[in-house]
């Protein structure tokens, strides 16, 4: 029986996680999952050399009979090797009625804006929305494109991302090629995580992620990633500020960190004569930092008026992450998969993939809730793209 397989590759600057996932009917199960650490070329190299091996000894599921999508994922490590462009088009329907075949018009007009591809390699490109306009001035805005619409002009914005063919990440991705892992899909990381949350709204959205040293977030429109901003911070640093405020020994002053980190939010709701006077110290030192927190990701909502409603979080700290923003935050919603060991990025593909890009051929979907832009919003938008490490 023919099966779809789902081959995902999450590449960060010294990690790569490779994913095999099969998809029979509702059914899913995970076929092979291996994370891998790379210094330079030859060591991811031969991680997928070794990988094309496997495949055709034993995971053989590149078979003719079976269907195949593979996606790389980018990490935000990397987002000082790319370059973001926005570009916009707009056609005129001379019969007011779209049809599919106009699409490819637009489709042309933003292929002249993009960079020189004798310098850049094009990764993908990220619609925010499709707007149209009637004879009469009416305005409304799509998700997908409009096909069988009523409009006289149809405009669309999207972000564009390129990678000079000389930086690092260029020869990484030219390497699956060389092995044979034909990429359908590039996706930012922060995308692969939204696609978990389904849903048909063009509207500002926050994702937020607590890393092991690092918060990040990022200003998403319709699963196209605006601005992302990294605050890295260092582990090695907070044990320093926990041992000068506790006299204890490194080793020790680590396992107290740790252990207030994993029962944070149980602590928080504990007598505080209950807790030793360390627990205490460190707690103070995890609050003052949480508070600072806050204080960055107020300072981005408000710039990007971002509403309550669409806040969401994720990362291998997201239990820490939700006890700091309950404090304040009036709603926000923790991203989930399926109880599962395939992580929620390829989950996330999956997911966007089987149910949500169908949604590209129905043209039901108009924008309600989402605020037509003012002419000065494109340039507005120009001034966001600083993605800094």
């Amino acid at each position: 029986m023919a099966k779809k397989y789902y081959l995902s590759f999450h590449l960060t600057t010294n990690e790569i996680l490779i994913e095999v996932v099969a998809f029979c009917s509702t059914n899913s199960f995970l076929v092979y999952k291996q994370k891998s650490s790379y210094q330079n070329l030859e060591a991811l190299t031969n991680i997928l050399l070794s990988f094309k091996t496997l495949c055709k000894s034993k995971l053989r599921f590149e078979k003719k009979k079976n269907e195949l999508i593979t996606s790389l994922i980018i990490d935000e490590s990397f987002n000082d090797q790319l370059t973001f462009k926005l570009q916009q088009a707009e056609i005129f329907v001379k019969s007011n009625l779209v049809e599919f075949f106009q699409k490819s018009e637009l489709d042309a007009l933003m292929a002249k804006q993009d960079l020189d591809l004798k310098i850049f390699s094009k990764l993908n490109q990220q619609n925010i929305y499709f707007q149209t306009t009637t004879n009469l001035g009416e305005q409304k805005i799509y998700q997908h494109f409009p096909q069988g619409k009523i409009a006289s002009t149809v405009k669309q914005l999207a972000l564009s991302t390129y990678v000079n063919k000389d930086h690092k990440l260029a020869y990484f991705i030219d390497l699956f090629e060389e092995y044979g892992f034909n990429l359908n899909y590039i996706f930012a990381n922060n995308q692969t995580l939204l696609f978990n949350h389904n849903s048909n709204e063009v509207t500002k959205k926050i994702l937020i992620k607590l890393e092991a040293n690092s918060l990040i977030f990022s200003l998403v429109i319709n699963n196209a990633v605006l601005d992302t901003k990294i605050i890295t911070f260092s582990i090695a640093d907070i044990i320093s500020k926990v041992q000068q405020a506790t006299n204890l020994d490194v080793q020790i002053c680590e396992l107290l960190l740790k252990s207030t980190l994993e029962n944070y939010d149980t602590l928080v709701t504990l007598d505080k004569t209950s807790l030793s006077k360390n627990q205490k110290l460190c707690l103070q030192i995890i609050e003052h930092l949480i508070s600072k927190t806050n204080d960055v990701i107020k300072k981005f909502m408000l710039k990007n008026k971002i509403g309550w409603n669409h806040i969401y979080i994720a990362g291998h700290n997201q239990k820490l992450l939700a006890v700091a923003l309950g404090k304040w935050a009036k709603h926000f919603e923790v991203i989930k998969g399926f109880e599962s060991e395939v992580s929620l990025q390829t989950q996330g593909i999956m997911h966007y993939l089987e149910h949500f890009k169908i949604e590209d051929n129905s043209q039901n979907n108009t924008i309600s809730n989402f605020p037509l832009p003012r002419k000065t919003f494109f340039n507005k938008l120009k001034t966001i793209f600083s993605f800094k490490k």
